[in-house]
């Protein structure tokens, strides 16, 4: 799949090039339900991308580890904000 979809089109006069990273997970090893399943895939994914354009990764633990530290920071900051909010709000 990569190497077909990693080739140089031509559209009117310009060139494109494309880069492709692919996501693997396994049911139901990764998921055991499509938004499990894709979630997986789509953090795969971006792994495959820091490694650059025409590659894949398969999803495993250590990626699961990374997004649930980064889901619970996200979390943490959308509720220090809300709090500023309210805190901001109410000062008068």
């Amino acid at each position: 799949m990569i190497e077909c979809a990693s080739k140089e089109y031509r559209f009117e006069e310009e060139r494109l090039s494309v880069g492709v990273s692919i996501g693997v997970a396994i049911y139901p090893e990764h998921g055991e339900n499509d938004t499990q399943l894709l979630s997986s895939a789509d953090s795969a994914m971006y792994e495959a991308k820091k490694d650059g354009k025409d590659c894949f990764h398969f999803y495993n633990d250590v990626l699961n580890t990374k997004l649930k530290r980064i889901m619970r920071i996200d979390t943490l900051i959308k509720h220090a904000l809300e709090k500023m909010n309210l805190k901001s709000t109410t000062k008068g």
